[in-house]
């Protein structure tokens, strides 16, 4: 008997269609995530970080405001 037919034999189809479904589940839950109203607030905070100039070493970590910085005009 070679592999490929015990394999076969196996059934193990129902795995393929797990991991989609576990995908699925998981790719929707992130989507929820990040277009919630409840993380609005955190994510415009956010939203600036990569122009912001960062805290010098061992400078408290310090909640920054989700306003934009004032170089770039709103």
């Amino acid at each position: 008997m070679k592999l490929s037919d015990i394999m076969s034999a196996a059934g193990l189809a129902w795995f393929a269609e797990a991991a989609l479904v576990l995908f699925l589940v998981a790719f929707v839950t992130v989507c929820v995530s990040v277009f919630s109203k409840r993380n609005a607030q955190r994510l415009d905070a956010a939203r600036f970080l990569p122009l912001e100039d960062a805290p010098a070493p061992g400078a408290p970590h310090s909640v920054r405001s989700p306003e934009p910085p004032p170089h770039l005009g709103a």
